[in-house]
């Protein structure tokens, strides 16, 4: 008790201590600690100063002279090429006239003409589409792959599916039917090969066997011969002796067993029923073929051609680029593409949804019978608009058509007066125009197509359409004839309202509405004709309460359909100009029609763009009159006429006529209300303006009182026999076209109406006085003592003349001041006022605008000036790209902008903008303002303004081509530059969290990457080095983020090999390894390296210290930007040379120990990972089942001692016919063979244990960042130089002061721990084979349809860490899983993997998913199947340029060796069902050729060798790909040849005893429909034997010792004991 109260006083002292202890220090502490810890977690990483790259390129002159690679170091000659191309019109010509360009036009409107007149300027990249990374790839030339692990899987998916559809046991086959039976082989010889007909009967099941009995007939019972179809493996079609003939092949062909049917239907029936009963597959008969007779014959069994590989090599042939076939890029993952600029095409002008009204007829029901013909009785004159009911606006101008017949226009009276003709003959037929196009940039519901038809005047509205609305009445209609027909020949141009109509056009979703009607015809009412009543009236249509409105019968029929241009129909713009694609024919043409948009709509500004082309357009819409005090005028017409000049001048012919027959005309009269003193007009007069526009221009309304007596005209006519005038003159009003400041006149205006006119009319003040032409007062008389009694509305369209004042002011003080009239503080007054412009026409006029700052900017010397053109267009693109119109942007500065010298400064816009910049950044430094987020963020615009210019500086100068980068651009560029950089990067580091940073990180990088282009590359190598240094210091996560988007940009650029100077290694090409000491810079990440190879040694550096410190988005982030830049090297056809490819290879050789230098980063290795290879190995099937650990102390003398001991007890075991199974497990027992031996917890699995060795237990890398990093590996050791790669294996082998100068140095003393190296990299190799695994169609389409990416997040270290579902990892885990080996040892492959997985997995439902499309799942099973072979080859290769340079090293203790060890294991992995029959073959072949090489260790050493190979290669003789068997009985053959003849013609005792063992595994656990395959390699060994006419002279026991027969036999004891197998 005293022990445990002292014990607590104690602790209670030690608490209180802990007390005393502030708890603001503590925090402070800690947070110290954490900071501290942080630093030390990210370590700088070290950027040495690059080489002067220019210096360096003109040090090395003759070895670029000499080169023969010169792509691999030169950029192109026309790197940059800088050119003007002709705008892409949509009409035929240039919408700007000919005379347009005029002296007296203001500076607005001429930069406008000069740019719509104007070229894109353009700068282009050679090779640029080489940067980017592609973002899809053409699988059309990837060729699809055979697998055995896919034939396995269906055929499993047969069996269960018969099992499913028949019973399982006494499963039987069964068909009656003639068949002509030729001569059987236990016939004898036959002189004719005759067939007889017989009655044939197949009978058996599956398990005791299937035999075809033949009868004389059906009714007869003696069997006159019989076929055991279990003798019988191939059924193929012959029809040279019987037209509908088959044979039934046994072994060797030779057993014959010929029939024949009467019909082809027939004989497929027999083939397909008997193909089921010897167990092959229908559409496998006509394809299997002997390996024998597939390429080889005697001569193929010479000595020279039998040990050796092919004469050509299947992996060296039909190979694909190791990208091109990389899944993971098949969704075109092309890393972080934040702030990107991108190229965009060309400017074109945008459209609405647009939409075709075909204007069919619109008929009334009170018609008259012309001949036979229906036709009205007057005519009519319609017109289409748009009318917004929500916004309540008209949005469209009118389009006007006439459907009258040829009678009806005949009665019209010709047009009054004469017109200028347009001269392309189809905008001469503008006016008979029935079809037209419609824009809508804000579609919606409430949008409306409105109809209106006007009449010739005759009466009031309600009196005219009185038998209207009666509907048919013929003869009432035939009397109206005759008053129609003199109404039209005396006031036919006088039309009167008289109904309308509409249809909504949009759903609510904002689609086209095809199916929509028009409402009934309406008649007009005299109160409700403006367009704000329609409006109202519309806004009403959908609701329950809609006004109640009189209707007139009739029909409408006007199609409404989405626009596609109509064949060999021309169409014309809204200016009468014809399209390109537009002929002259006769039929009328189609007229597109002018929106009128919301201009501060959302829709509006993100389809609008800026001008392009050359429109201008004036609307006039006389609205209402007030007439009620002058009692004289009763029908009244306002006559609407453009004058340049108020004498007695003509007025222009520029209004667009409505008539058929002329275009333009030079006055529109408004209809007429009949007997209304306060008429409300409907018109809408369209004028095409003039371009240059004066003083004097102005509109001219004249009213008119209409007569529509027509007695009175017939009693005048008759008195006095002169037609009596129809109309009289009763007021005038006039307004001029610009304002005082030079702006168009727009808007509503209420004028004062005159009731005479005198020359000089527009000198009247507002007032109403003026003096005349004599000086005295003006003669005008005012009706209603000047109040205003008109009302009009004006509208502008026009893309030369803005609306907006501050615009206006801004190119009026230009001009003034390019007139020396403006002070500079007046001009930055209206510069500064362009903050202020409309978002609406600062799009309009961008190009404009920002070309006249430009150009104020090149040719002032005022700072002041300058600085305030800086801040203004900051401004506008912050504008700009608020209104998400960065597009525009970007199509300025890459089609539109041109650079303007100052002959006397000599300098271009670039010089200003990186000076005025970089002043900028230090005052905002100083001043601390919150304005440098907005210069951050827009950044881009500026900089890529800068590198166009400098490249267009380069094209006037002729500097691109003809000067050194040194002295391209003055020094004082430069220096700009430099500051301009610093300053930027001063800020990205300062205000690293903000999105702004990025933008401006993203901007400066890119500027970077496009300057190596045109300056000096050594500086810029430089301004890059000062950069990844400034971020090196104290780096965090979001620099470090900052400075992987850099480098990611940096590193797209087109030209990046050359950059980092591949000049010819001459240490790749050395013997003696002292050389290649002294030039060990090529091999690692030395300092000399990345001086050297300055870009890649920055990035392999980054890469190196990510791989060790980072966490995963940085890791992550670097790996993906090494991955796609590598992606890049293999796609561009410019690097498509063997030798160019190797050159880059070299260049990224340091990568290559990286990824198994992770198993040191990661900490201690797990003791598991030093167990043997193949210790366990479940690929490896029974077999490999049966590999031990390798024993070191075993001696070939005890080796050779087992092997005769268990050869004598396998041969008394035959005698007694015990059972194979039990004779192989004793023999095991005896000869260390069994699996079980092993120690307890070095067993290795497939699907962890390499990955363990290659990046350590407990590495952090995640499946997607292992994949990328060894496909990058993979890349580089494909194409890598093989003396390259050998001469580093050598470096690996012993340290620098043990080297010797001889290649073949002494491995004797060495230990395996000195084999750490080389174990790391081919740990690596068998790491990529289990990591790139083709995992068969079935998994893939698992893939494809959810379940694999589910389980890809389920595997995802973060998601583990929140999830406690055990099983939802353990299925995960077994899914990634290769195919593994059930109980039994047979192979079981990922079909039944996954099915099993299903089962008990509760991600059951989930993986129920609909079927995948055939066309996707094939392509991604090509890519799968294609880049698995690739990663097959290429670690073929390896193993095979290691087995011929290092020969001694893997012998060394007669393969006792863990190098041996490895070897083996890579060749097995190599010929699993889940590798290529590419794949298999040439590995088959490589083996061929390593076995001579090895004969010792195979047949003096360590068993497990011999029994490695004997099991994998008869494993491969019971393959479904013929191509694989032929291989593999060659190399079995060679196996029982070389061991006859290490053992001086002594035998082949331990291919004898292997083979036994391997061959009753193989039986035991594969044994079902395939053993006819096995049994015909056995026999193509027995074959290869009796012809190889070397052999036949020795005691070689081809009939003594025959070890297929053993098996066969061993096989047939397990039928018989066994029963069939599971």
């Amino acid at each position: 008790m005293d022990n445990i109260d002292g014990g607590g006083s104690m602790q209670r002292q030690f608490a209180r201590k802990i007390i005393q202890t502030p708890a603001n220090e503590i925090r402070k502490s800690a947070t110290a600690a954490v900071k501290a810890a942080e630093e030390q977690a990210t370590p700088k990483v070290r950027v040495v100063d690059p080489i002067d790259y220019e210096g360096e390129l003109t040090a090395r002159k003759k070895d670029v002279e000499k080169e023969k690679y010169l792509p691999l170091l030169l950029f192109p000659q026309q790197d940059v090429t800088v050119t003007s191309e002709g705008w892409n019109y949509r009409t035929h010509t240039c919408s700007v006239p000919e005379d347009a360009h005029q002296p007296a036009l203001n500076l607005l409107a001429s930069e406008c003409l000069k740019f719509y007149t104007s070229q894109w300027n353009k700068v282009t990249y050679s090779n640029a589409s080489e940067g980017p990374f592609p973002s899809k790839t053409d699988y059309t030339q990837v060729k699809s792959c055979d697998f055995e692990v896919d034939l396995l899987a269906e055929a499993e998916a047969a069996a269960h599916s018969a099992q499913t559809m028949e019973p399982k046991v006494g499963t039987s086959l069964n068909k009656k039917g003639y068949l002509y039976k030729g001569p059987f082989p236990s016939e004898g010889f036959v002189k004719t090969f005759r067939y007889q007909k017989r009655w044939a009967v197949l009978n058996g099941n599956a398990d005791q066997g299937y035999i075809l009995n033949f009868y004389k007939d059906e009714k007869s019972s003696s069997v006159k011969a019989t076929i055991m179809l279990e003798n019988c493996i191939v059924i193929k079609k012959n029809s040279k002796h019987k037209t509908y003939g088959f044979d039934l092949l046994g072994e060797d062909d030779k057993l014959i067993y010929p029939l024949a049917t009467d019909s082809d239907t027939e004989a497929d029936s027999w083939i397909s029923i008997l193909s089921k009963a010897i167990g092959v597959d229908n559409d496998e008969t006509d394809q299997i073929v002997h390996p024998t007779r597939l390429s080889y014959d005697q001569d193929t069994l010479k000595e020279n051609k039998i040990t050796l590989q092919l004469e050509s090599s299947p992996h060296h042939v039909n190979r694909h680029p190791v990208f091109q076939v990389y899944p993971d890029l098949m969704k075109g993952d092309s890393g972080d593409d934040h702030g990107k600029v991108g190229l965009v095409p060309e400017p074109e002008e945008h459209f609405g949804l647009r939409f075709l009204a075909k204007c069919k007829d619109v008929r009334f029901k009170f018609m008259v019978d012309r001949g036979g013909l229906w036709d009205h009785v007057e005519p009519f004159f319609c017109s289409l608009a748009l009318y917004d009911a929500q916004n309540r606006m008209k949005i469209s101008e009118d389009f006007h058509f006439d459907l009258n017949s040829p009678v009806l226009r005949g009665l019209l009276p010709p047009a009054m007066s004469a017109s200028e003709q347009p001269s392309h003959p189809l905008s001469q037929m503008a006016t008979s125009a029935t079809q037209s196009v419609f824009s809508v940039s804000c579609p919606h519901q409430n949008v409306y197509l409105v109809l209106k038809v006007d009449k010739v005047l005759q009466d009031n509205i309600a009196t005219c359409s009185e038998p209207y609305l009666k509907g048919e009445n013929p003869k009432a209609a035939q009397k109206l004839v005759p008053q129609i027909q003199m109404l039209c020949s005396t006031i036919g141009q006088y039309r009167m309202p008289f109904a309308w109509a509409a249809r909504p056009l949009f759903t609510p979703t904002g689609e086209l509405d095809t199916s929509a009607s028009f409402s009934p015809l309406i008649r007009q009412e005299r109160e409700k004709l403006s367009s704000d009543e329609i409006l109202k009236i519309l806004a009403e249509f959908r609701s329950a309460n809609k006004p109640k409105l009189q209707t007139i019968p009739g029909t409408i029929d006007i199609e409404i359909v989405p626009f596609e241009p109509p064949e060999k129909i021309g169409i014309l713009t809204s200016s009468l100009l014809p399209l390109k694609a537009s002929e002259a024919t006769d039929s009328p043409p189609v007229l597109e029609v002018q929106e009128f948009p919301l201009l501060d709509s959302p829709e509006w500004l993100a389809s609008s763009c800026s001008h392009l082309t050359f429109q201008h357009h004036f609307y006039v819409y006389p609205e209402f009159l007030k007439f009620d005090n002058q009692k004289q005028a009763k029908n009244i017409t306002c006559c609407v006429q453009f004058k340049s000049s108020d004498n007695e001048a003509e007025p222009l012919p520029v209004i667009y006529s409505k008539s058929p027959g002329h275009v333009f005309t030079d006055r529109i009269n408004t209809a007429v209300l009949h007997h209304c003193t306060t008429p409300s007009f409907t018109e809408e007069v369209k004028i095409k303006l003039p371009v240059s526009l004066s003083e004097k221009d102005h509109l001219l309304f004249t009213f008119y009182h209409v007569s529509c007596n027509m007695q009175k005209h017939s009693k005048t006519l008759k008195a006095t026999g002169k037609a009596y005038p129809m109309e009289t003159p009763v007021g005038y009003a006039w307004i001029p076209l610009l304002n005082e400041d030079g702006s168009v006149v727009v808007g509503t205006q209420t004028l004062p109406v005159a009731a005479n006119l005198a020359p000089g009319y527009l000198s009247l003040s507002a007032g109403g006085t003026g003096t005349g032409r004599g000086g005295g007062p003006m003669d005008i008389r005012w009706m209603d003592g000047h109040k205003p009694l008109f009302k009009v509305t004006t509208r502008l369209d026009s893309t030369i003349y803005a609306q907006d004042l501050a615009m206006s002011s801004f190119f009026q003080e230009c001009e003034k001041h390019q007139n020396g009239a403006s002070s500079e503080d007046d001009l930055i007054a209206a510069i500064r006022s362009l903050e202020s412009l409309k978002v609406a026409t600062l799009i309009c006029f961008q190009p404009v605008i920002f070309s006249r700052l430009f150009h104020l900017m090149v040719h002032s010397t005022s700072n002041n000036l300058n600085s305030t053109i800086l801040l203004v267009l900051l401004s506008l693109v912050d504008q700009l790209v608020s209104a998400d119109k960065k597009e525009l942007l970007l199509a300025y500065v890459q089609h539109i902008f041109l650079t303007e010298l100052d002959e006397g400064r000599k300098t271009a816009v670039h010089d200003d903008l990186a000076r005025l910049l970089s002043r900028r950044l230090l005052d905002l430094k100083q001043q601390h303002s919150s304005d440098i987020i907005k210069l951050m963020k827009h950044m881009w615009f500026f900089l890529e303004t800068i590198l166009k210019s400098m490249a267009q500086y380069l094209a006037i100068t002729n500097k691109i081509n003809n000067f050194s980068r040194k002295t391209r651009y003055p020094e004082d560029f430069g220096w700009n530059i430099r500051s301009l950089v610093d300053t930027l990067l001063y800020y990205i580091r300062e205000r690293c969290d903000e999105p702004a940073a990025k933008d401006a990180n993203h901007s400066l990088a890119d500027f970077v990457k496009r300057a190596f282009s045109f300056m000096d590359r050594g500086v810029m190598f430089t301004i890059v080095a000062k950069y990844l240094k400034a971020f090196s210091v104290k780096e965090t996560a979001q620099l470090a983020e900052l400075k992987l988007g850099f480098l990611h940009v940096v590193c797209d650029h087109e030209h990046f090999i050359p950059l980092n100077l591949p000049f010819p290694n001459p240490a790749a090409n050395v013997i003696s390894l002292s050389i290649f000491i002294a030039d060990k810079m090529e091999y690692s990440l030395s300092d000399d390296f990345c001086k050297k190879h300055f870009m890649i040694g920055v990035l392999l550096r980054e890469l190196e210290s990510a791989l060790q410190y980072e966490t995963y988005p940085i890791r992550r982030k670097t790996i993906k930007i090494l991955r796609n830049l590598l992606a890049k090297h293999d796609s561009d056809k410019r690097y498509s040379d063997p030798g160019m490819k190797t050159r880059i290879a070299n260049l990224y050789f340091p990568l290559v120990p990286m990824p198994h230098a992770q198993c040191h980063v990661t900490g201690p290795a797990s003791p598991r990972c030093h167990a043997h290879p193949l210790q366990g190995h479940q690929w490896g099937g029974a077999a490999l089942s049966a590999a031990p650990t390798l024993n070191l102390s075993n001696t070939p003398e005890k080796h050779k001692a087992a092997e005769t001991k268990a050869s004598e007890k396998t041969a008394k075991s035959s005698q007694a016919k015990t059972p194979a199974i039990g004779t192989l497990q004793r023999i095991e027992s005896e000869t260390s063979l069994d699996v079980d031996a092993t120690d307890s917890g070095c067993a290795l699995t497939p699907s962890t244990s390499i990955l363990d060795q290659t990046f350590g237990e407990h590495s952090k890398l995640t499946p997607d960042e292992i994949r990328d990093l060894l496909v990058s590996v993979m890349f580089v050791l494909k194409h890598v130089d093989n003396n390259m790669l050998v001469t580093w294996w050598k470096t690996c082998i012993t340290s620098t002061e043990k080297v010797s100068l001889q290649i073949q140095a002494t491995y004797s003393d060495r230990q395996p721990a000195q084999y750490g190296p080389l174990m790391e990299f081919f740990n690596m190799l068998e790491s990529c084979l289990h990591t790139f695994k083709y995992c068969g169609k079935n998994a893939i389409r698992e893939k494809l349809t959810g379940a694999a990416h589910l389980l890809r997040e389920v595997s995802d270290p973060v998601f583990q860490s929140l999830t406690r579902d055990k099983p939802l990892k353990k299925a995960a885990t077994v899914i990634g899983a290769p195919s593994t080996v059930s109980s039994k040892g047979k192979r079981t492959s990922t079909v039944s993997t996954l099915s099993s997985v299903s089962s008990v997995s509760p991600m059951a439902s989930l993986m129920r998913t609909p079927p995948v499309p055939s066309e996707e799942l094939d392509e991604l099973v090509k890519v799968e199947g294609s880049f698995s072979t690739e990663v097959g080859l290429i670690v073929l290769n390896m193993m095979e340029v290691f087995a011929d340079k290092f020969k001694a090293l893997l012998v060394e203790k007669v393969g006792d060796n863990p190098l041996m060890m490895k070897y083996f294991s890579l060749a097995v992995l190599l010929l699993q069902p889940n590798q290529s029959a590419a794949v298999q073959v040439s590995t088959l072949s490589g083996l061929k050729a390593f076995v001579r090489k090895i004969l010792d260790v195979l047949f003096k050493g360590s068993p497990i060798f011999c029994g490695i190979l004997c099991y994998e290669a008869l494993q491969c003789c019971n393959s479904r790909i013929p191509l694989v068997r032929a291989e593999a009985c060659n190399l079995f053959y060679l196996l029982m040849r070389c061991n006859y003849e290490h053992s001086k013609g002594q035998g082949f005792i331990r291919m004898l005893l292997q083979s036994t063992i391997a061959i009753s595994k193989l039986v035991s656990a594969t044994l079902d429909q395939r053993d006819y395959l096995l049994k015909k390699s056995l026999t193509s060994i027995v074959t290869f034997a009796s012809q190889d006419n070397k052999m036949k002279p020795t005691t070689f026991p081809i009939r003594g010792v025959r070890p297929h027969e053993e098996t066969e036999d061993c096989a047939d004891r397990n039928i018989s004991d066994e029963g069939p197998p599971e």
